[in-house]
């Protein structure tokens, strides 16, 4: 971050200045992550919760509040949603076109089609200084706010009579009132190792301009490395391939109104396929783009989700969800148009098929072995770059989620998609009981709520998660001064 928010420097665990607060001086939190889930939950604590507060926060990385999405992003980079439709506090949903007014952003807004700055898509940059900023404010603001960060990961978290016991790979010991992991995806998958990291820029010097590039993926992170490429001067071919071979869609030129379909009483993917097509006809008729019938659906997908069983969601994630995907995660307009060219010409070169592995060549290069979707045919080329950008997913079986997982203190979802949460966030036990004092956040929860990845859900989801802690506190003083 571009700066340190107070109190924040990274330590080591044995550098802690004191003891922590314990029950009846204040409330005790550790959030596990540092990326932007971890600086929503932070901001989200920081306004609702009155009660003196010490949030200890554990990233191996010693950087608060950017992640993957914002942490190595350049200004080239665009958000991929509109201005008004991102931001960290839902109570103030044009807070971040304010800043953008007030910090002089407006000329660098990139306008789907000459609109205005709420529709436009602005450059992640801007968002990232944004949420630094807001976070400094925000725990500066609260009064009693112990905020420290340690550049550390925990390997395992203990359930005790009161609270928490945190082990840190350093051997050091933490407690905690509340546990909140916010890990964000957790770690990025690498095809044998020897793949580039699709943001790090350090990772295209040295190709030949004529040269050869792999993605494996075609989704949002292929597009941000080939836009890289393409920056630099990179001007070979370029292959991207997935099990599909498709590509996210355009968002619309402007800013669509939303057109929420009825889907009451629906319980299986064929019925809510039937009402998705009779509300796109709907839609049409009134005027109105497919991507109104996508952005109506985002508040309810949860409760959709969730009213399928196990069979439902498993047709769903194994012939559907790629193409939800490319329709619900969407490109800039303009982004869109630079894609359609880079197809059109033959520079990008779609490829459906299943990645078998990848592996050095004596002669240089990467060979990528693959099976394209329309035979079991396998075929190798080489490449002098490969980037695996086959997307990223909650680690669920790192050394800390294993252990609580034996424990009993988190449950997988049988897709493996995350964990077993309710809408707060709050993991859920063996009997399917929420935890109040034990949450996993975001893309944690993708088994329970499938859509808690954007910007705007993982909000949303933070500020429920640090209002009910609110009204825990809160609760629990008026009884007998609880936790806090």
């Amino acid at each position: 971050m571009d700066e340190h928010l107070p109190g924040t420097q990274a330590r080591r665990a044995g550098e802690l200045p004191r003891p922590v607060r314990r029950s009846g001086e204040g409330v005790s939190i550790a959030v596990v992550g540092g990326g932007f889930t971890a600086a929503a939950v932070i901001a989200a604590l920081a306004r609702s919760v009155s009660a003196g507060l010490t949030l200890q926060v554990f990233e191996p990385s010693g950087q608060l509040g950017k992640g993957l999405a914002y942490g190595r992003s350049n200004a080239h980079q665009l958000l991929n949603s509109r201005a008004l439709n991102v931001g960290l506090d839902p109570t103030r949903p044009r807070d971040f076109i304010d800043w953008l007014l007030a910090n002089d952003w407006e000329g660098a807004a990139t306008s789907a089609g000459g609109g205005s700055l709420e529709a436009s898509f602005v450059p992640r940059e801007a968002f990232g200084r944004f949420v630094n900023e807001r976070l400094l404010t925000g725990v500066a603001a609260h009064g009693d706010l112990d905020l420290r960060l340690f550049a550390e990961a925990v390997t395992a978290v203990h359930h005790r009579t009161e609270g928490f016991d945190l082990t840190l790979a350093s051997g050091a010991h933490f407690t905690a009132d509340i546990v909140m992991l916010a890990t964000g995806y957790g770690s990025r998958r690498s095809a044998g190792g020897h793949c580039g990291d699709v943001y790090d820029e350090s990772a295209y010097e040295g190709l030949p301009q004529q040269g050869s590039v792999a993605f494996l993926g075609t989704g949002l992170s292929m597009i941000d490395g080939l836009l890289t490429l393409r920056r630099q001067g990179f001007q070979g071919a370029v292959t991207a391939i997935s099990r599909r071979g498709l590509l996210p869609r355009p968002h619309a030129r402007t800013a669509p109104t939303r057109f929420v379909p009825d889907l009451a009483g629906v319980a299986s993917m064929s019925a809510i396929l039937h009402r998705l097509r009779q509300a796109t006809r709907q839609a049409e008729a009134q005027g109105e783009v497919w991507q109104s019938i996508i952005d109506g659906l985002r508040p309810h997908i949860a409760g959709l989700w969730q009213a399928l069983d196990g069979r439902e969601q498993a047709r769903f994630l194994r012939h559907l969800r790629a193409y939800w995907n490319v329709h619900r995660h969407r490109v800039p307009p303009q982004i869109g148009r630079k894609l359609e060219d880079e197809v059109r010409s033959g520079a990008l070169r779609l490829v459906a098929g299943r990645v078998s592995r990848t592996h050095p060549l004596s002669e240089g290069g990467l060979g990528v072995i693959y099976r394209p979707r329309s035979t079991r045919l396998e075929f190798e080329e080489r490449f002098d770059a490969v980037f695996d950008c086959r997307g990223t997913a909650p680690d669920t079986g790192g050394v800390l989620e294993r252990q609580m997982v034996a424990e009993g203190l988190l449950r997988r979802d049988p897709h493996n998609l995350g964990f077993y949460v309710d809408a707060t966030g709050r993991a859920r036990d063996s009997i399917g009981a929420p935890a109040d004092d034990l949450f996993a956040l975001g893309p944690l929860g993708q088994g329970s709520l499938l859509e808690v990845t954007a910007i705007g859900e993982i909000v949303a989801q933070a500020d429920r998660a640090a209002r009910h802690i609110a009204a825990l506190i809160a609760a629990r003083r008026g009884r007998h001064r609880g936790i806090g």
